[in-house]
């Protein structure tokens, strides 16, 4: 497993609940390593994912105004193209049933949200998937 940052020094504050950008984040990298997690022969995961995870954290303007995007990448398995706009349904999840409640993007969704950003999501299946939460700095 590889990790990248890439966290631009010009990145300005950002004025947010800091324990629920953090849930944000975690969620979404965790959601990351277990995408590129490489099947064994017999189907099942491996304990130990073997792909890349991109952190990058970078100043861009927000609807005409200073503000931040912070991107989480991986080169996973990606998400199919009918389910892309589905992922941050309550409840929907591609997981196993042991393995996901189908919550965490919507939460992720619903914090951003409310802390007057967007996340946004693209993804080819097979060759990975980029989430990207852009965030007004605030005051």
């Amino acid at each position: 497993m590889v990790v990248d940052l890439d966290i631009s020094p010009e990145t300005p504050k950002l004025v947010v609940v800091r324990d629920h950008l953090h849930q944000v984040v975690l969620n979404l990298v965790l959601n990351a390593i277990q995408a590129t997690a490489q099947p064994l022969a017999d189907g099942s995961e491996t304990s130990e994912a073997a792909g890349h995870v991109r952190i990058a954290v970078r100043p861009e303007p927000f609807d005409g105004a200073a503000g931040v995007c912070i991107e989480v990448a991986d080169d996973g398995c990606g998400i199919r193209g009918e389910d892309l706009e589905r992922v941050f349904d309550p409840f929907f999840t591609t997981k196993a049933p042991d393995q996901g409640s189908g919550l965490g993007l919507m939460i992720c969704h619903r914090i951003i949200s409310d802390h007057g950003g967007r996340i946004e999501v693209e993804s080819l299946e097979g060759r990975g998937t980029t989430f990207r939460i852009r965030l007004p700095i605030g005051e």
